[in-house]
């Protein structure tokens, strides 16, 4: 048995006592971290790569405080590449609001154009920017008068429209907005959550799933209910539990949303990858229980995921349309541990991300998808003060023209954003 399965064993026992868990992981990072052989070590950089902070790229005064995008899948940057959007806040610790900045890298400006009281360190405030009519807008969620909505505003920060649920996700032309009920992922997952929601009011089974609002009509409806997704070769354990939809995203050409259903308590949970026709309102199953972790769209049908199969742990390919999937052909793929894929459709890449090792290094890796080449771009510090909610996992994403990979780090002691940019000759 090898060391990291005789570690997976381990951690999954002890996820059965939640707090000893905790301690023996947070005990054995720390251990691990005062005998590191590379005490100085902050970053190595590939060569042809150079490491800027959103501040160096907009050529501005550098942020003194906390800077952070969010999640993996969706891009701080505009679809031109000129703008770049951040979380910030002055102080190391957790405001109630969050400023929303936007770095302009063609005028050489930064400004604060919002604030949202509904922010979490994974995925932030849901920031991601949109198609709104003839221009280019920014969602996010926010709340108002003690309910979760979300904004649109234009790039001054002119408020353009309010939606009266949050985003989760939005179609790439900008019509549909995918929404899901966040009390449930504050509950089960509070690192995805909002601090000031409750579970104490869930609605029923039948009354809550995931949602989609087309901007034409302006009425949300709901398209899957938790009870059809229970009702889905259903399992005993199914009416123990609670449910809940999470990383829901849009395919490509926007007619296809992939989501997990996750059901269990904070001590267990299990998985089910579901694949949306939207269209059609047809749901497929595609993966049934297992690790299923990660994922991206490579195309409109395909996905690249990190899940497990009787080949193990490892990267797939997953099929939307004939529920299949099929681990990555090559050996160095099952090299690569659990992490946060998205990929170029402007140079056909893969970029993903590590958790921190024994000794705190987290990983960049760029894949070759059809041949499975991996190429080591970037390796950076985790300090072990940094863990459970307030963790800084990489979260890489795309500019997109595919010359530059954005990652969060607390490689300097404070949780920064930062960009990885491949040299002129390069591109």
């Amino acid at each position: 048995m090898t060391n990291q399965s005789t570690a997976r064993l381990a951690g999954n026992y002890l996820r059965n006592f939640p707090q000893l868990h905790a301690f023996a992981k947070r005990a054995y990072l720390a251990a691990n971290w005062a005998i590191r052989p590379q005490r100085s070590f902050v970053h190595k950089i590939a060569t042809g790569y150079r490491l800027q902070s959103p501040a160096e790229w907009a050529g501005v005064a550098e942020h003194q405080g906390q800077t952070f995008f969010g999640y993996y899948d969706k891009s701080p940057w505009s679809t031109d590449g000129r703008r770049f959007l951040v979380h910030a806040s002055e102080a190391k610790s957790k405001p109630e609001r969050i400023s929303i900045v936007l770095y302009d890298a063609s005028t050489h400006e930064r400004r604060t154009i919002a604030s949202s009281a509904a922010w979490n360190l994974q995925q932030g405030a849901m920031l991601q920017w949109l198609q709104w009519g003839d221009f280019e807008a920014i969602a996010f969620n926010d709340f108002l008068d003690g309910r979760l909505i979300c904004r649109i505003i234009s790039t001054t920060g002119a408020e353009l429209h309010r939606m009266t649920r949050p985003v989760q996700s939005v179609s790439p032309d900008g019509r549909i907005f995918a929404s899901i009920n966040y009390d449930r992922l504050t509950s089960f997952r509070p690192e995805y959550g909002y601090q000031r929601l409750s579970n104490e009011s869930l609605p029923p089974s039948e009354n809550d799933g995931l949602f989609l609002l087309n901007t034409d009509s302006g009425v949300y409806e709901l398209r899957i209910s938790i009870s059809e997704l229970m009702s889905t070769a259903p399992r005993s354990a199914f009416h123990h539990a609670t449910h809940w939809i999470n990383h829901v995203a849009f395919s490509p050409q926007g007619d296809r949303l992939v989501f997990l259903h996750r059901w269990g308590n904070r001590r267990h949970q299990s998985s089910r990858l579901y694949v949306l026709h939207i269209p059609t309102n047809t749901i497929t199953l595609v993966l049934d229980g297992g690790l299923i972790s990660h994922y991206c769209w490579l195309d409109n049908t395909r996905l690249f995921c990190y899940c497990e199969s009787d080949s193990g742990y490892r990267y797939h390919y997953i099929d939307a349309t004939t529920a299949s999937a099929l681990p990555h052909p090559a050996p160095e793929i099952s090299n690569l541990s659990d992490g946060h894929p998205s990929f170029s459709a402007a140079n056909g890449m893969v970029v993903t991300d590590t958790y921190p090792d024994k000794f705190g290094v987290q990983r960049l890796a760029c894949i070759e998808p059809t041949t499975g080449a991996i190429n080591q771009v970037a390796s950076v510090v985790h300090p072990p003060v940094f863990h459970g909610v307030n963790r800084c996992d990489l979260h890489p994403r795309w500019h997109p023209l595919g010359t530059a990979i954005s990652f969060d780090s607390v490689m300097t002691g404070t949780r920064r954003c930062w960009i990885l940019q491949k040299a002129i000759n390069d591109q």
